[in-house]
C-alpha cells in the first residue's frame, strides 16, 4: 500500500469517527457516511466522497457544506 493510499484511508477513517461520536457539531453531517477520500499527490487537498440516507438534493448539499465548514 502507497503512502498515499494510507492517508486517504487515515482519513477516511478519522473523519467517521468524527462523525460517529459527534465530535462535528453540525447538525448537517449527522446521517453522513464517508465512503472515500482521495488526497492530491502533494498532500495539500483532499477529496472526500459520501453517502447520505436523503435522496433529497438540497439535503446532499447541506451534508456537502457541513463537511466543508469542518
Amino acid at each position: 500500500m502507497s503512502r498515499i493510499e494510507k492517508v486517504n484511508e487515515a482519513i477516511k477513517r478519522e473523519l467517521g469517527n468524527m462523525i460517529q461520536l459527534g465530535h462535528l457539531n453540525d447538525p448537517r453531517v449527522a446521517f453522513v457516511t464517508i465512503m472515500g477520500v482521495e488526497v492530491s499527490k502533494d498532500l495539500q487537498r483532499a477529496k472526500v466522497k459520501f453517502s447520505t440516507l436523503s435522496e433529497d438534493p438540497e439535503d446532499i448539499k447541506d451534508a456537502a457544506e457541513g463537511l466543508d465548514s469542518c
